[in-house]
């Protein structure tokens, strides 16, 4: 019998940066089976890739229960 991992796992966040226009950048978050959220406020790509690579992230993460 085959052995099926990760089945305990919850479904992961996953995030996405969109350009809305010049200096206006959100990243969007989709969850399986939730309303997708919208991190707004956002001037560049950069501070998008800087949101998602550091700590603001995992605080967001856990603000909306989906970290501990």
């Amino acid at each position: 019998m085959a052995h099926i991992d990760g089945m305990s796992k919850s479904p992961r966040v996953i995030f996405s940066i969109k350009r809305i226009a010049d200096g206006d950048w959100q990243i969007e978050a989709h969850y399986p089976g939730a309303e997708i959220r919208y991190i707004k406020g956002l001037t560049s790509k950069a501070e998008a890739d800087a949101w998602l690579d550091g700590e603001r992230k995992i605080a967001w993460l856990r603000s909306q229960g989906y970290a501990k």
